[in-house]
């Protein structure tokens, strides 16, 4: 059987970075939550999303860049 190393490192690296997310908001933020409160959880969840925004749309040019290619090639 051939092992498709590509798609398993995609999928290695998509699972590690779903996790670093959840650790993140989970346990972060919890722990912002028992120690400061609501609304220091509120506002640190709020700072997540916009500091995390330019990262996703970088990911989402990408990868509508190598769809492009990917198309234009076959």
């Amino acid at each position: 059987m051939p092992v498709d190393f590509r798609r398993y490192r995609q999928q290695t690296n998509f699972r590690l970075i779903i996790g670093f997310l959840i650790v993140l908001l989970v346990v972060g933020l919890g722990l912002v939550f028992v120690i400061y409160g609501e609304n220091a959880a509120i506002a640190g969840l709020l700072f997540l999303v916009i500091s995390l925004s330019p990262v996703v749309i970088i990911v989402i040019i990408l990868q509508v860049l190598q769809w492009i290619i990917n198309r234009t090639r076959k």
